[in-house]
């Protein structure tokens, strides 16, 4: 059955807190994902299709343009 698992990382909403910017998704009996898609903050989509599951996968957040920094 196809099923949508969403978390939000953020820094911490706390005086000095910084959360650990990791998401942990368990599939339960699923063997296999079709597809991961990150929303980035500045707007950018990243979208990997069949990522390799049981492993840490780091995602690293694309290249911004100069002009799109504000």
């Amino acid at each position: 059955a196809d099923r949508v698992v969403a978390q939000v990382i953020d820094g911490g909403s706390g005086y000095l807190c910084q959360m650990e910017p990791t998401a942990h998704f368990g599939l339960g009996r699923d063997t296999s994902v079709n597809s991961l898609t990150i929303q980035w903050p500045s707007g950018t989509t990243t979208i990997i299709a069949n990522p390799h599951i049981d492993q840490l996968l780091i995602i690293p957040h694309p290249a911004v343009d100069d002009d799109q920094i504000l």
